[in-house]
């Protein structure tokens, strides 16, 4: 988990400081962590009431003699806000606080203007649950993107999945997969996005560009875009300095990019099915990883010395390269040999299987050959869809392993143990990335 990685508050919950008595220092947090737009409006707003421009560094709006005018200005942009959103999602948000304070509900169109506004911190508290961090900023961005895309690339689902991840305040996963993408609309640098998301699949999709905005996910820990059309990185690529899993299955590179070996916290690398003709002498760098793959790369014929300085927990699957058979030869008798302190070097296909499966895009969210009438086993199955593709993957090919077994297959105790510690583990893994991370670990190694 990477160290600054927090539950980050929303835009509304700011405004909602902003709107109460808070100190002037609590205030002045929140008005910088406001997304620009909100902080141009409270501002504008501001200054029409005092005759005269004013700028955010000006502590006068935070003190508690000018805490009216603010007051005036958050309720502006709420109610903004409110009249921005479809009538289906204004009449939502009207509905939650018609249950909280027993107001009379109504179809009227000024219902809002007359119910909705009368109590502001219980307008934004219930933006905050409803909204998450959808703004009417970012709501424009996905809506002007989503109407320009080509005809087969399938912007609306798009949208739709990152609407809601933007509304689920608690959400750090986010799947692009398979909708034909060519590019990506341009929230991905914006704070609301940065500090919350932690893996992002974009895997067969059409990106022939690396999208540079990404590189601003600085808490990124695991990203894939198997199955592109991606020949090389941006220099930027350096920025993520969290990844952890990185995936290029399925693309086509044609040189190894050495902007890679500068990201020392990786542990999964995958360059299966590319076009590879060389690697960097700097791979060693790599000391974190523990599977790196570069199957079916004909086209790899030779490798650098200072591959075999990687760690000796690091698995390299070699299957399918161009290295002629005489040296492979030589390289698996150097690497038996009892002095060898290098990786592991998997040369044929068949030994991998197991691994490399973690880097292939997974159509089917299902896990297969699970099916069963226990109901706690079904919730099981559902709970893995909570994961990205490759923890799915990953804890799917444990279960399978663990299913075959006969302790699970016979009836008795083990197996409604089993799942219901299982499912246990997935509902805790949802919401504690640290204790996510050690469960991935602890089964790929069982």
């Amino acid at each position: 988990m990477p160290l600054n990685a927090c539950i980050r508050e929303t835009a509304y919950q700011h405004l909602k400081k902003l709107y109460e008595p808070e100190t002037s220092a609590v205030k002045e947090k929140s008005l910088w962590e406001l997304p620009q737009s909100f902080r141009q409006q409270i501002l504008h707003h501001i200054s029409k009431q005092i005759g005269r421009p004013i700028e955010a560094q000006n502590k006068e709006i935070l003190l508690p003699e000018s805490l009216s005018r603010l007051q005036g200005a958050v309720k502006k942009v709420a109610i903004g806000v409110l009249c921005f959103f479809s009538k289906t999602r204004g009449c939502n948000i009207g509905r939650e606080i018609h249950g909280r304070i027993g107001s009379v509900f109504s179809e009227d169109s000024n219902w809002e203007q007359k119910h909705v506004t009368d109590d502001i911190p219980l307008l934004l508290q219930t933006m905050h649950s409803v909204l998450g961090d959808l703004t009417p900023e970012l709501q424009r961005i996905l809506d002007e993107w989503a109407n320009q895309g080509e005809c087969q690339e399938k912007r609306e689902a798009a949208k739709l999945s990152i609407t809601s991840f933007l509304r689920n305040a608690r959400a750090n996963i986010l799947k692009l997969s398979d909708l034909a993408l060519k590019s990506l609309p341009d929230i991905f640098d914006e704070q609301a996005v940065i500090f919350r998301l932690y893996s992002l699949d974009l895997s067969s999709n059409c990106f022939t560009l690396f999208p540079e905005q990404i590189t601003e996910l600085q808490n990124l820990m695991t990203l894939s875009f198997a199955e592109n059309q991606l020949r090389s990185l941006p220099k930027t690529i350096v920025q993520l300095r969290n990844l952890a899993h990185l995936n290029f299955y399925g693309n086509q590179f044609r040189s190894f990019p050495e902007e890679i070996t500068q990201l020392s916290k990786l542990v999964q690398l995958g360059f299966h099915s590319n076009q590879l003709t060389s690697l960097p002498g700097e791979i060693s760098l790599l000391r974190s990883l523990e599977l790196l793959s570069f199957e079916n790369n004909p086209t790899l014929k030779s490798l650098p010395t200072s591959l075999f300085k990687l760690p000796q927990s690091c698995t390299v699957n070699l299957a399918g390269t161009g290295l002629l058979e005489d040296v492979i030869n030589k390289l698996q008798e150097d690497s038996n040999a009892p002095n060898y302190k290098g990786p592991e070097l998997i040369f044929s296909a068949k030994h991998m299987e197991h691994h490399d499966e973690q880097f292939k895009p997974q159509k089917d969210s299902n896990p297969p050959n699970m099916e069963h009438d226990d109901e706690q086993f079904k919730l099981l199955s559902s709970e893995l869809t909570q994961l990205n593709l490759v923890q799915q993957t990953s804890i799917r090919s444990w279960l399978i392993r663990v299913f075959s077994t006969a302790n699970y297959q016979g009836e008795g105790k083990f197996r409604k143990l089993f799942i219901k510690q299982m499912l246990n583990n997935l509902k805790e893994a949802e919401n504690d990335l640290e204790f996510r991370e050690d469960l991935l670990k602890s089964v790929s190694f069982m």
